[in-house]
């Protein structure tokens, strides 16, 4: 089972998140590692390097991937809700907190959004 709101993981409503999914990255004063928007980002430009084309609006095409078939993990338990403020609650298949999941493995993501982006 995965849980939302893993290492303090905030946002509304979402088409994949990259949370669980990182890479080494060089930045001002040497190597790290890289999750996140910023994460979300490298993987769009893979995708578009491995379809040999611009991917244009992104979400069709995020919104046709599901599963780990495709590199998502369905994050099913936890919700978005902040101290005083009522949340929406995480479920199966697409939800407000964790849209379509997260990225669980990089190379089936990144070929299942090449494929499903118009060219």
């Amino acid at each position: 089972m995965s849980h939302w709101r893993r290492g303090g993981e905030t946002g509304g409503a979402s088409g994949a998140r990259a949370a669980s999914c990182r890479r080494l990255a060089l930045a001002p004063g040497g190597w790290g590692t890289s999750q996140g928007t910023s994460m979300s980002t490298a993987l769009a430009a893979d995708a578009a390097l491995a379809a040999g084309h611009r991917l244009g609006v992104l979400g069709p095409a995020l919104y046709s991937l599901h599963g780990p078939a495709d590199g998502l993990l369905d994050v099913t338990e936890g919700s978005d809700s902040i101290p005083g403020m009522p949340g929406w609650p995480a479920r199966p298949g697409y939800d407000l907190p964790t849209g379509i999941g997260t990225v669980a493995a990089a190379l089936p993501f990144v070929t299942a959004l090449a494929r499903a982006a118009p060219g």
